[in-house]
């Protein structure tokens, strides 16, 4: 699947930033990728919030920059 363009740069780094303090907060080996979603929109404005095609652009991302590995439902912190 190609994600190219699904998110921009600075959405990206929106989402990266808020998932890191996430991260270093739980400390948990795996997360649903839904609920980490949520977690992290709960983070969030409410026009700020991730959509579902967004979201998926910024785990494949963070895949590609090591931060993570997904699977189909969960999201492992490398």
């Amino acid at each position: 699947a190609n994600f190219d363009g699904e998110i921009s740069d600075n959405r990206y780094q929106t989402f990266k930033k808020t998932l890191s303090a996430l991260l270093r907060n739980n400390k948990k080996d795996q997360y649903g990728i839904q609920e980490l979603i949520n977690s992290i929109n709960e983070q969030l404005p409410q026009e700020d919030r991730f959509g579902p095609a967004e979201s998926q652009a910024a785990l494949h991302l963070l895949e590609i920059d090591n931060i993570v590995m997904t699977s189909e439902n969960y999201v492992y912190p490398i």
